[in-house]
Parts: C-alpha cells; sequence; structure tokens
C-alpha cells in the first residue's frame, strides 16, 4: 500500500466502519444506534474486507468530499454573508441527502444556482425538496433534475418564465408542467403557452402551481430514496462525509494543508 493510503487507513478505519454501521441501522428504521467496536456491525453487511481493499480509494475520496466541503463552505460564506450560516447550511444539506435518492454534490450546486439568483437561503432545501418530490414521483434521474433547477433558477433570475424555460422543464422529462399549470391557472394549455410568449408569466404567478406539486407529489423523493438506487447513493454520501469527517476530525486534512 501507499504510505499516503496506508495513513489514511490508520485514521479512517475504525470511524468510518463506526458512521456507516449507524447509518445502515438508520436506514432499518431503528431507533437508536449504539457504539459498537470496530467491524462488528459491518461484518453482518460483508464490508469490512472490501474497507481494507479499498483504504486507499476510501482516504481520497475522504479528502476529495473534505475539498468540497471546504469550497462549498466558502462559497456559502460569501452568499449568506456568514460563516455561522454557511456551516449550518452545509450541515443541513448534507443530512438532507441522507433522504433523497441523490447525492450531496449535486444538490449542493442545484442549492447554490438559487442562491445565485436571490433565493433566500432558508427556502433553498423546501424548494428542492418540492421539486425533487415531483421529479422522483415521475421517475427521473438526477441529472434531469439538475437541468429542470436549472431552468428554474434562469427564471427567478429574469423574474419571468419563458416558452424556452418552459419547455426546458418539459423536455427533461416534467412533461405534464403544461397541464398542471393550466390548472393552477384556470387557462388552457394553449392560454399559458402564450402567457409565456407574451413574457406574461411571472415568477409569481408561475408560483401557483406549487400547491399543486405539494398535493400530488409530497414525500415521492424519500420514497425513492429506499429504493436501491437510492440507498446506494445514500451510502456513497455517508461513506465519502464519514471519511471526510474522520480525515478532518483527526487533523490529516489540516497536516496536508500545513505540508
Amino acid at each position: 500500500m501507499l504510505p499516503l493510503a496506508a495513513a489514511v487507513a490508520a485514521q479512517l478505519g475504525c470511524e468510518i466502519q463506526r458512521r456507516l454501521a449507524g447509518e445502515v441501522a438508520e436506514l432499518r428504521g431503528e431507533q437508536h444506534v449504539t457504539a459498537v467496536a470496530c467491524a462488528n456491525d459491518l461484518l453482518a453487511i460483508g464490508l469490512v474486507g472490501a474497507l481494507g481493499a479499498a483504504a486507499g480509494a476510501i482516504g481520497v475520496a475522504g479528502i476529495q468530499t473534505a475539498s468540497f466541503n471546504e469550497q462549498m463552505a466558502v462559497s456559502l460564506t460569501t452568499l449568506t454573508g456568514s460563516a455561522s450560516t454557511a456551516q449550518q447550511h452545509l450541515a443541513d444539506l448534507i443530512n438532507f441527502a441522507k433522504v433523497t435518492p441523490f447525492e450531496m454534490t449535486s444538490l449542493a450546486e442545484m442549492d447554490r444556482s438559487l442562491q445565485g439568483v436571490g433565493m433566500r437561503v432558508q427556502d433553498t432545501i423546501p424548494y428542492l425538496k418540492l421539486w425533487g418530490d415531483y421529479t422522483s414521483a415521475l421517475g427521473l434521474t438526477q441529472d434531469q433534475l439538475t437541468r429542470i433547477i436549472t431552468a428554474n433558477s434562469q427564471a427567478l433570475g429574469a423574474g419571468r418564465y419563458t416558452l424556452m424555460d418552459l419547455n426546458q422543464i418539459a423536455w427533461n422529462g416534467a412533461s405534464n408542467i403544461y397541464p398542471l399549470l393550466a390548472e393552477a391557472l384556470g387557462k388552457s394549455v394553449t392560454q399559458v403557452r402564450q402567457m409565456a410568449t407574451d413574457g406574461k408569466l411571472t415568477a409569481d404567478v408561475f408560483a401557483k402551481v406549487y400547491p399543486l406539486l405539494q398535493r400530488d407529489y409530497f414525500g415521492n423523493m424519500q420514497k425513492q430514496s429506499q429504493t436501491l438506487a437510492g440507498l446506494w447513493s445514500t451510502l456513497k454520501d455517508t461513506f465519502s462525509q464519514g471519511a471526510a469527517s474522520a480525515l478532518t476530525d483527526s487533523g490529516f486534512v489540516q497536516s496536508l494543508k500545513d505540508a
């Protein structure tokens, strides 16, 4: 094993196993997770051998995640104007990622794009949950949700939804956005299209569709997070965040920065 991988493995071993065991227990619905000896619970899910074989890769993932978290904290501090608010929001995003079928890095990028067009920091996670529930019910992918949020960010920044904005949402799998808007506004689909063409579909008017999304699709993101794909995404995030936390708490990340 390379010297770096060996040092990383020594720092990570028991801490990552403990955190992942706790996450597995949480996903199983257990209410309390007690401290466990290194590797006890993980024997049941067959990951101990993989941990040993992949120690170097785990270390790299931990360093990359720690670096991403640090950069995200700097970006959020700039956007919010407060280091403490940034740290709390980053922690909220990490916890939010645990109950979604989507990965932390993508959620963080979507979050930043929304804050970048003026959305308040306390509103971004509820907004992502609203669209995440909707797209999860439709079986859309993380990339499709990202593109839908991008289209919304562009429209929110401009203050109105154009026909291109609506088409971007529809073309990325949310094809029923037109009939939903028509229902919310008491218009026909043709009239909704004309409003967008004429520049009359302002962000405030578009927001009238949100109660319908809440009504029809609430909770679907959490349901998707319990599928195999969703659980795998959660475990990847937990593993990388656990590695990053272990490296940071042990002082290893700081030692790399000071080297």
